[in-house]
Parts: C-alpha cells; structure tokens; sequence
C-alpha cells in the first residue's frame, strides 16, 4: 500500500505543475506590458494561448501513456517544461513569450488527463473517490500558491524571475518522476506479458506494407487518433457531465481574471503582493471540497455495494456531486454584486470561496465515476474532460473584460450563475439514467466483439 501512496503523491505534485504555471504571471501582467512594449490584448494572449494548448495536449499525452506507458510521457514532457522555461527567463519579445507558453503548457499538462489513469491502474474502485479528492489537493494549491510566489518573484526579480524559479521546478520534478515513479499501466504490462507467451506453431505471415503505408499510418496514429477520443462526448453520461463541469469551470476565469483589477482600483487599491494574496480564498474552498467528495464518495460507494451488492450503479458518486450543486451559482452571485457595489474588500471573497466548494465538490466524484462508467479509458476521457473545460474556460476569459465593461461585474456573474443552474439539469440526468446509458453501450460493444469474432472465424476458415 506504501508503494501507491508514494505514487499518488508523487503524481499529485506532478499535477500541481500545470495550475501553478498558468496562475504564476497574473501578478506580472502590468510588469510584462512595459518591459515587452506590448498591449494588455498581447499580454492577456499569454494566458489564453496556455489554457488552449492545456485544453489540447493532454488528449495527446493519454494516447501516448496507453499505447507506450505512463512514465516515458512524464518524463519526455517533463524536458519540455523544463527546456520552455529557460529559454521563456531569457525571452524579450511578445511573440516569442507567447510561443513558449504553449510549449509550457504542452510540457506542464500530462497530469492533466494521464494522472488519473495512473491512479486508476493501482487503485480499486472503492478506494478510488479518496484518492481523487487527494489526487485534486494539489492541483487546487496552484492557484493558491502561485499568485503569491508570483507576486514576491516580480517585485523581487521581475517577471523573468518567475520563469526561472518553473525552470528549477521542473527539474525537481523530473528527478523525482525519473527514481520514484513506476511503470503503472496495466494495458501496456498485458501487451508486454502476452509477447512473453510461447509463440503459436504458425508464425503470421510477414506484412507486405511498403515503407511510406507503414509511415503513414504511423502518423496518423500519432496525430490525428487521439482525436478520436472526442467520441467519448457522444455517450451521455461523458458528454452531460463534461457539460456541465466546462460551464462550472469556466466561471473560475470570469472572476480570476477580474480580481486583479478590481482589487487594484477603488476603494481597494491592493499591491501585488495582496492581489495575490486575495486568491486564498478560492483555494482553500477548493481543498475543503476536494477532500470532502472524495470521503463522501468512497463512504457511498462501500456502503452501496454493500446494500445492493451484483445491482450497484457508479452513478451513486454523482449523489455528492450534487451537493455542491447550489454553492456555484450563490458563490457567483455573492461576488459579483458585492464588487459591483463596492462592499468590504472580505465579503466578494466569501462568494468565491463558496463557488470553489460547490466546483469541487462536483468536480471530484465525476472523476472518480468515468474510470467506472468506462473502464480502462479513464485517461483518455479525463483528457476530453479537460479539453472542455479548457476551452470553455479560454472563451469565458476572452470575453469576461468586454462583458464587464457592458453590463457590470453583477450583471455577467448572475448570468453566468444562469448558466451554471441549468448546466445541473444535464448531472441530474446522468444521475437518473446514466445506468440505462451504460447497459446499454455495453450491450453494443458485446454485439460488436461478437461480430468481430465471427468474422475472424470465417477469415480462418477460408
């Protein structure tokens, strides 16, 4: 058991990497557009370039982990990292700065999506709701954390500063990666075990693919398949859930984009150092519900199968979910008309720290219910997960200052808070039929391999 604990929070620090990354240079912005000569539009490109490409990769980096292992993609993407943010501490150009915030992201964003197939390779589904909610400590540390190391590195250093405190990061991270993780993956440990077995009297004939065939093919295994994880999104409880969460999680940028500003302009007129400061509050509401579903759901699923034994459903973990339900979209409202009229600088806080309880209380047992509801690909579907939310994310920070300046921070948040409220509808009815959802897919995938197997049995005959 020692051995999975010393993987879980290994792979946890891992995973801390990419929120810390983005959050780390929002206290630099109004630093980077003097030393770059940029506009705020330029600058704030940095951050959306890094959420896209956080969105993207991972579906890249499941695909890789199933087919050639865990542990080489963290380690080969790790050296991205670290070579990206080197080269990021000596960049004085815009266009170069926001190249290399993609390269950060491709390299600081395998956790993202391979993390949880690594937790479900060695964790058994009881286990698994706690292991979440540990796994999602860290991750919810790196905004807390961030703004503040951000902060300090900026009026210490600069904005250069804090690139070379990720490039050191990095390499921390590589070294503990390369001596304490294992190989995990119980699909390419199958593949590794059946070329061990004595081979059949017949040898296969020998493939008559020319070079360029084989190449092609190749490519488009390495390009373009692991697009094919998007098919995921057809099947309703995948799709519904996602939806649901990409609505929640985009809000986190409408309001973390906005507290800069707000907290630097009257009647607050806060430092950097405070600005980040001020992002505790989402934090600690994030661990608080990370840690809470992952208990609760674990407590549901033992005593479920405990009740109902061979007719227990996965979609029991969604009965937590539901319970941060309702603090998302008071959250929401809580701060946006408490920034609009100017209330204590404290109070919008208490609104977002109810938001992050509400997020994650939703958040963690949904993960912890995809390596349930489709067994063995819970990498690939986090990573369709995560390319959602990142997304949707993208857009809400894109249009958050125009929205803003028309309407007013009360307006947008209560529309949002919309949203969030009628994205629940789509949880609800995951939790309702998602049982019937997936007898019924597995009923077409038995159909499917029976059909397979017939015509292999022809094949032979013939």
């Amino acid at each position: 058991m020692y051995i999975k604990v010393i993987i879980l929070i290994v792979v946890s620090i891992v995973t801390l990497a990419a929120p810390f990354v983005g959050n780390a240079f929002l206290p630099a912005f109004t630093i980077m557009l003097n030393t770059l000569h940029a506009s705020k539009t330029d600058v704030n490109m940095t951050s959306t370039v890094f959420l896209l490409a956080l969105g993207a990769c991972p579906m890249w980096h499941a695909y890789f982990s199933e087919r050639y292992g865990r542990r080489p993609v963290y380690i080969f993407t790790t050296i991205i990292f670290v070579i990206s943010s080197v080269a990021l501490a000596r960049a004085t150009d815009i266009g170069v700065v926001i190249g290399l915030r993609f390269l950060q992201a491709v390299g600081s964003s395998t956790a993202q999506s391979v993390g949880a197939g690594t937790l479900s390779d060695i964790f058994y589904p009881h286990q698994r709701g706690r292991a979440f909610g540990v796994y999602y400590v860290c991750p919810n540390l790196g905004p807390l954390l961030a703004p503040i190391f951000g902060g300090l590195l900026v009026q210490w250093r600069g904005w250069h500063a804090i690139a070379w405190f990720l490039a050191l990061y990095g390499v921390a991270m590589w070294i503990m990666l390369f001596i304490l993780l294992p190989e995990t993956s119980v699909a390419l440990k199958a593949r590794q075990a059946a070329r061990t077995l004595p081979s059949p009297t017949t040898t296969p004939p020998r493939s008559e693919k020319k070079w360029y065939t084989r190449l092609g093919e190749e490519t488009f295994n390495h390009c373009l398949r692991p697009l094919q994880s998007l098919q995921y999104l057809a099947f309703p409880p995948i799709g519904l859930t996602t939806l649901y969460i990409s609505i929640c999680f985009s809000c986190t940028f409408a309001y973390s984009t906005n507290i800069p500003y707000e907290y630097a302009a009257a009647p607050y007129y806060f430092s950097q150092i405070s600005i980040g400061l001020v992002f505790i509050a989402g934090c600690l509401g994030q661990i608080m519900g990370s840690v809470t579903s992952g208990k609760l759901s674990d407590m549901l699923v033992i005593r479920s199968k405990a009740q109902l034994g061979d007719a227990y459903r996965p979609e029991v973990r969604l009965k937590v979910s539901w319970l941060g339900v309702p603090f998302v979209p008071v959250g929401l409202l809580l701060y946006g008309w408490t920034i609009e009229t100017n209330q204590f600088w404290f109070i919008p806080l208490i609104g977002i720290f109810l938001f992050c309880i509400g997020l994650q209380l939703a958040n963690s047992p949904i993960i912890a219910y995809y390596s349930e509801a489709v067994p063995g690909k819970s990498a690939s579907i986090v990573a369709v997960h995560n390319l959602c939310r990142m997304f949707a994310g993208a857009l809400v920070s894109a249009v958050t200052p125009t929205a803003i300046a028309s309407i007013g921070t009360g307006w947008f948040m209560t529309i949002l808070a919309g949203f969030t409220a009628l994205g629940a509808l789509a949880l609800e009815a995951v939790r309702r039929w998602g049982g019937r959802w997936r007898e019924e897919r597995e009923e077409r995938e038995r159909e499917r391999e029976m059909v397979q197997a017939q015509e292999r049995g022809q094949e032979k005959k013939s």
